[in-house]
């Protein structure tokens, strides 16, 4: 594990990814599926730096800056609009592990939680097939979701390595399918190009359910 990057943070620490994934997996621990919960999670990351390493929240994607700029003045959950980054992939794995018997509550749950900052139905869609390939490497080591998905079996020209969230799904997948380890997966999904520590983040949630499982 090395440091570095665009923020230049040393080996261990984490970005926003991570830290909305904390937020989200503590709000569940506490309080189940509670949409107030969530955001007032979340709220405590963006504006007193709670879940992040540093003590401060030093990015944030303007999808979900947006959502939090809203909650901050009215104090109630709303839909997200049509956005369609991938913060909403990035907090999934805590759904996935606090339903981790029940597959129906982890996928539904995963995608409620998508919409309270991202409302564009692709991303939704990316977001239901996440968590399905989670929850199937979680319960068996195993996911036909992620054997069967095409964009394993796509070129390197084809992976698109934008912020959108079904092209940051499809490029962990089609990292993850290209190799056979996790260290592997990892840095092939990093090279993509732009947004490289998004793809890494998802490509990472793939690899480690199949290592951890195996």
């Amino acid at each position: 594990m090395v440091g570095g990057g665009t923020f230049h943070l040393r080996a261990g620490e984490w970005t926003d990814d991570t830290s909305m994934m904390l937020a989200f997996g503590d709000a569940l621990k506490r309080r189940g599926y509670d949409p107030v919960a969530l955001m007032d999670a979340m709220l405590a990351w963006t504006d007193k730096g709670e879940y992040s390493h540093n003590g401060r929240c030093f990015d944030i994607g303007s999808g979900t800056r947006h959502t939090m700029a809203k909650y901050r003045l009215t104090g109630k959950p709303m839909l997200g609009k049509d956005e369609g980054g991938n913060a909403c992939l990035m907090r999934v794995p805590a759904f996935v592990l606090y339903w981790d018997r029940d597959r129906t509550r982890a996928v539904d749950f995963s995608c409620s939680q998508a919409r309270l900052t991202h409302g564009n139905r692709e991303a939704l869609e990316a977001t239901r097939t996440l968590a399905n390939i989670l929850w199937e490497l979680v319960d068996c080591g195993e996911s036909a979701t992620l054997d069967e998905h095409p964009a394993g079996t796509w070129k390197r020209e084809e992976i698109d390595s934008g912020g959108f969230a079904p092209r940051t799904l499809e490029a962990a997948i089609w990292a993850v399918r290209q190799t056979d380890t996790f260290r592997d997966a990892v840095l092939l999904a990093a090279n993509l190009g732009r947004g490289r520590g998004l793809r890494g983040g998802g490509c990472r949630r793939h690899r480690r359910r199949q290592v951890r499982c195996a």
